[in-house]
């Protein structure tokens, strides 16, 4: 690993180098006494020589160890300091990976440290070890040596300086190794700190990124919905869609209707014609959902424009919950337009604005007549407990009520049920009024355009009528 400023250890432990090349002076040193105690005998210029020699290059060594041991002495400083700077800046300054791949580059550079502490206490615990060895080896070769041989007194009070150097060094190397070992022990545990603070740093920025994500992913889905609801509002459906498939959220579907439909009633409208250009099933129903609570919630239950709701959900064979959940919505949606239509065709009646139903009746008959004759039974009998049953009669039969001729047909056939059902009608209006009627609207022009079933039911009324025609 590349040396750096942070890993000022790595670099002092360089100058065991130069012990290396020491220990070299001791082998030759070591292979010359050998030979001198396997000859017995030792020149004394050439003794004299290997001491001053070896003297030297003790010197150098002890000098060396003693430097080492001074730079142990140093706090380490493995950690990356200056935190404030950032991690970013302190993985440069170690010639690490960059912070662009959180995930990726910390763990390498995790990595990287732990292997670099793990190499220097095996490099260099073997390079002590092999010097200590080395060391022993010469001072047990000097202390074979026959002292009676030497040649003079010089000689042996040198070599004895010689072994008490040697003896020294061995010190200076176990003091080297014992305070090499305490400091990589150290490290190693700033380490586990720093990997620590690099786990708990990498939770955070992995939270805060997803945090960030999120927050721009909703500041753009928040910007999408905006303009969807604006280009539905100026009709521009085919932006509107664009949009709305780009925010891929349903959940936004009511928050859209919500805004679209406002408070005001009239732009139903405009939620209809987009409505129906939905293709997806679901989407459809969430949006028909939404607009028929959004309907309940400003009080707008209007008849027509529930039944023009219900009829953008079809009785089709959905797969599973789809299925349930639209015919759930449309009998929803049918039960509350029956409701709305038995009260404000009821109030029509009694205010004698019939006219203001408008299309509603025609409407329903298209689709389902004996739904119509369902309403029209509740609301003749409400009507006729508060107006005179003639007047309720005279109400059907005016040209300026109903709009449609299915409207009246309904209403006749619903009068008669109410006749059936109260025996005090029978008594106050005549069977042959209600013919009378009946046979001008089957004479009328419209009545033949109208629907075989609704003319149908129009028979089976003429058949109950006596003197019909």
């Amino acid at each position: 690993m590349k040396a750096t400023e942070h890993l000022v250890l790595t670099n002092r432990i360089l100058k065991f180098d130069l012990i290396i090349f020491m220990y070299a002076q001791i082998i030759v040193i070591k292979n010359a006494a050998h030979s001198e105690e396997q000859h017995h005998v030792i020149k004394n210029q050439s003794l004299r020589s290997f001491t001053d020699s070896f003297q030297g290059k003790m010197k150098t060594l002890q000098e060396a160890t003693e430097e080492l041991i001074e730079t142990l002495r140093t706090p380490p400083r493995i950690i990356v300091n200056n935190m404030s700077g950032g991690l970013g800046n302190g993985f440069t300054r170690l010639g690490l990976l960059p912070i662009s791949q959180p995930g990726l580059a910390m763990e390498k550079n995790s990595e990287t440290l732990f292997k670099t502490v793990h190499d220097l206490r095996n490099d260099h615990s073997k390079t002590l070890v092999k010097l200590r060895d080395e060391v022993s080896e010469v001072t047990n070769t000097l202390s074979k040596l026959d002292t009676d041989q030497l040649a003079n007194e010089e000689d042996k009070i040198n070599l004895a300086r010689l072994e008490d150097q040697l003896e020294t060094l061995q010190k200076l190397l176990d003091t080297v190794n014992q305070s090499l070992l305490q400091r990589i022990v150290t490290i190693e545990q700033q380490m586990e700190v720093f990997k620590t603070t690099l786990d708990s740093f990498k939770k955070d920025f992995l939270k805060m990124k997803t945090e960030f994500e999120n927050a721009k992913l909703e500041y753009e889905q928040k910007i999408l919905i905006i303009e969807c609801i604006d280009e539905i509002k100026i009709r521009n459906f085919d932006s509107a869609f664009e949009k709305f498939n780009q925010i891929n959220d349903d959940t936004k579907i009511s928050h859209i209707v919500k805004k679209v439909y406002g408070d005001q009633e009239r732009n139903f409208d405009l939620l209809m014609e987009f409505i129906e250009r939905i293709e997806k099933i679901k989407q459809k129903l969430l949006f028909c959902n939404a607009t028929y609570h959004e309907m309940i919630y400003q009080s707008h239950l209007d008849p027509l424009k529930l039944l023009q709701l219900s009829r953008l959900i079809k009785y089709n064979h959905y797969p599973g919950v789809i299925q349930t959940v639209s015919e759930s919505l449309i009998n929803s949606i049918r039960n509350s337009m029956t409701d709305a239509a038995i009260v404000k065709i009821s109030k029509a009646f009694l205010d004698n604005h019939l006219s203001d139903i408008g299309s509603f009746g025609k409407e329903l008959s298209d689709t389902c007549f004996q739904c119509l004759i369902k309403i029209m039974d509740k609301v003749v009998h409400n009507v006729v407990e508060t107006l005179p049953v003639r007047t309720v009669l005279g109400r059907i039969r005016s040209s300026d009520g109903f709009c449609s001729i299915q409207e009246k047909i309904a209403a006749y056939i619903s009068f008669y049920n109410e006749i059936q059902n109260n025996p005090e009608m029978k008594n106050t209006v005549s069977l042959n009024e209600l013919s009378s009627d009946v046979k001008y609207i089957t004479k009328s022009d419209a009545y033949h355009d109208i629907h075989s079933d609704i003319k149908y039911q129009m028979e089976q009324l003429k058949n109950k009528l006596p003197n019909a025609f």
